[in-house]
């Protein structure tokens, strides 16, 4: 039991870490686009790169976050009907979508990582300026998926133990 409970610390640093990066690449976006806005109407020499790193940080963005956002519970939820039902129903449901999600999370962790691979394999670069290698762009894909599929196993432990107290706190 130590172990998990220090796995489960070291996991929740790591995607701490990456949620503190990709505020990092927000700020660094936003940085970006401003230069470029001064740089094209003031200058009127626009930075030729800034569109095409302005895309990549935000697909990062997105999928360096999203494990971080789920523990936090941080995420847009439609509950209008599930706020409604008793306390059981509401954890068989959120059991239900927990368990959803990280089979839709390991299914695009995996295609995500063939598909990484492959672009790696045959040196694939982007069509856009910078030639970037497509691996490089899509590699965040299966890594920040992997970690949301983690992350929903984790929440589905969790909504099962408190199903259990709460079967076990009933007469």
């Amino acid at each position: 039991m130590k172990i998990i409970a220090k796995a489960g610390s070291i996991f929740d640093r790591v995607i701490y870490g990456m949620a503190c990066l990709s505020g990092g690449l927000i700020i660094f976006a936003m940085f970006i686009v401003c230069a470029d806005v001064v740089f094209r109407y003031l200058l009127n020499r626009p930075i030729v790169w800034a569109t095409e790193i302005t895309e990549y940080t935000l697909l990062y963005i997105v999928f360096l976050g999203t494990a971080w956002v789920l523990k936090r519970e941080a995420h847009v939820k439609m509950d209008l009907i599930v706020k409604y039902l008793p306390p059981g129903i509401q954890n068989r449901v959120d059991i239900a979508t927990s368990i959803l999600g990280a089979m839709v999370c390991f299914v695009i962790t995996w295609v995500g990582a063939d598909v990484t691979w492959s672009y790696f394999q045959r040196s694939i670069p982007s069509v856009q300026i910078l030639r970037t290698p497509l691996f490089i762009i899509f590699a965040i894909i299966p890594i920040g998926s992997f970690f949301l599929f983690v992350q929903f196993l984790r929440k589905t432990c969790a909504h099962f133990q408190t199903r259990n107290r709460t079967s076990r706190d009933t007469p």
